[in-house]
């Protein structure tokens, strides 16, 4: 999915780049395209953290997290006769 996300983003880079040289117009984008690009990403971070919160993606760091850590096994010393 994200090799196809980015050859559909890359085409439509080249696209548009290829345009706007071609036809010698300058492009910058208005304060509300960049605020919505803004909230896109903002609400990604939003799922991210709900999922990490509310579903068990990291189960095993939260049942570690409340348990004292154990102590490392020391090897025995063996004395022969």
């Amino acid at each position: 999915m994200l090799v196809i996300l980015g050859f559909i983003a890359n085409r439509l880079n080249i696209s548009i780049t290829g345009m706007e040289a071609g036809s010698g117009a300058h492009y910058i984008p208005k304060w509300t395209e960049a605020v919505v690009t803004m909230a896109i990403i903002a609400f990604g971070f939003a799922v991210f953290h709900n999922a990490v919160k509310y579903l068990p993606i990291f189960k095993e760091a939260e049942e570690s997290a409340g348990e004292a850590p154990k102590p490392v096994p020391r090897p025995q010393l063996v004395e022969s006769d």
